[in-house]
């Protein structure tokens, strides 16, 4: 199974693979679409979806797209760098939005957190739903210390595997960028949402016990 990040260090340890490989190459090479993804170890679509999220792969000259039989032209090594480049950016700029998503959420998630698939999610979910609206209709659990300190871990383990659920789908990143991103802001949504609800839940619990 593929751990986090993911998508994008899977794709930065592939680039720097095939990055020797294009140094070996004769200065001046220009390969063509299918040689250029066998080069990366990639399918051509793949590849086409790299370049489509990279406009600085044509703009600075390092890609000129083919088409209607006219052959796509990459210059290898440049391409190579202003791909890690773009990547590495990427996942940088992720990291900051990771750290404020699990500030906002109050959790602790681990470098390599396991994912959930979307039923699992959907299942667990449900799951905390049901204690809050079952506190809500009782008032109160017995025994309540052991209740909370369930729930608290419960909702840490819900909050990281609702975070965790694109990587599980989408191991290598194949997903087109937009609907990644949709994907990503709707699980932040959700994770924000259970870990609220049980969050204020807890609180209750600790002010109705006098802790």
């Amino acid at each position: 199974m593929a751990r986090p990040a993911q998508g994008d260090r899977i794709k930065l340890d592939r680039l720097r693979r095939a990055r020797p490989k294009a140094e070996e190459l004769r200065r001046g090479t220009i390969l063509d679409a299918k040689p250029m993804a066998e080069l990366l170890g990639l399918g051509w679509p793949t590849l086409r979806d790299w370049v489509d999220a990279t406009p600085a792969l044509e703009s600075k000259g390092a890609v000129k797209r083919g088409g209607n039989g006219v052959p796509w032209e990459f210059k290898p090594l440049r391409a190579i760098d202003l791909l890690i480049a773009h990547f590495t950016a990427r996942t940088e700029k992720q990291a900051k939005k990771n750290q404020a998503i699990r500030r906002a959420v109050g959790v602790s998630l681990p470098e390599d957190e396991d994912a959930a698939t979307f039923a699992e999610t959907k299942q667990m979910v449900d799951m905390t739903l049901s204690v809050v609206a079952a506190r809500e209709r009782q008032r109160e659990y017995t025994p309540k210390g052991e209740m909370m300190s369930f729930i608290e871990g419960y909702n840490q383990t819900v909050t990281a595997a609702i975070l965790g659920v694109r990587t599980r789908v989408d191991p290598n990143g194949n997903l087109p960028p937009h609907v990644r991103a949709a994907v990503d802001d709707y699980l932040r949504s959700v994770a924000t949402q259970v870990h609220g609800a049980a969050a204020k839940f807890i609180e209750e619990q600790r002010r109705g016990a006098g802790l």
